[in-house]
């Protein structure tokens, strides 16, 4: 089965970090990230890269580690046109 989920990945980094990454620090951004997810070294070139790392990232652990689905319960106030999605975050004592 496949699961859609959402990511706003520069919050996920806020919140796992305590600060925002800016365009000029996307190089010491992906080294704390690579370095707190425990990733194999390598490099993005710009930011985009960076969210799309951390939002597969946030995927894979959500899916794997059963992080919380912010949208649990869902109610039928919800209008997902793509069909049920999830919104994964981590426990609290994650950071």
């Amino acid at each position: 089965m496949m699961a859609i989920t959402e990511t706003h990945p520069k919050v996920l980094f806020h919140a796992l970090h305590g600060a925002n990454y800016a365009k000029s620090e996307i190089a010491a951004a992906f080294d704390w990230f690579v370095d707190r997810a425990a990733l194999s070294p390598g490099s993005v070139r710009n930011e985009h890269e960076l969210d799309a790392l951390i939002s597969a990232w946030a995927a894979k652990q959500g899916t794997l580690q059963q992080w919380s689905d912010l949208c649990e319960p869902r109610t039928q106030d919800m209008i997902f046109p793509a069909g049920p999605v999830s919104y994964l975050w981590p426990p609290a004592d994650l950071k």
